[in-house]
């Protein structure tokens, strides 16, 4: 499930076993919006879905919650076009790592948080040339913009390179 925050572009990815389960697409909420709140202070006022969201318990708890929840109109990707613009970038990059480097596909979930971390650290134009990543966090962070530097490459690896072993008897 991708979880966008719309003020700062930010993506949020959680795995889940099912898709369009009620119970735990409700667990994820619930796990999303107590981390907001006890990392960073934040109330989570909206929440917009394309209806696979509005099921009874969710609906439910989101109102006991004071959070509103405004679903599209059925079949009108105009409606989700951020969310579905987002998650497509993000499955185009993850299929290009994937196919380009022949991995594995029990990779899949590393290859997706990978991508997740790239988009989040790319500068978009809608955010002034900003990252999502850095318009997310010195919005939350008083100190952010002191203490984070500009983003670093070094920490990125290449998925897949040559390996040579050495036999102790060569």
């Amino acid at each position: 499930m991708f979880i966008i925050d719309y003020f700062s572009d930010m993506i949020f990815f959680y795995f889940m076993s099912t898709h369009e389960k009620e119970k735990e697409n409700l667990y994820v909420f619930k796990d999303f919006i107590n981390w907001m709140s006890k990392k960073f202070d934040l109330k989570v006022k909206i929440i917009k879905s394309d209806n696979e969201l509005a099921q009874k318990k969710t609906l439910h708890w989101l109102q006991n919650q004071k959070i509103n929840f405004e679903s599209s109109v059925f079949n009108t990707q105009d409606q989700n076009s951020v969310t579905k613009h987002s998650e497509n970038v993000i499955m185009k990059k993850m299929h290009a790592m994937w196919i380009s480097e022949n991995l594995s596909h029990n990779l899949w979930k590393k290859i997706i948080n990978y991508a997740v971390y790239l988009y989040n650290q790319t500068s978009h134009e809608a955010q002034s040339w900003k990252t999502s990543y850095k318009v997310f966090y010195s919005n939350v962070e008083e100190d952010f913009l002191r203490t984070h530097k500009k983003f670093q490459i070094v920490h990125l690896k290449v998925y897949s390179c040559r390996v040579y072993v050495m036999m102790r008897d060569a």
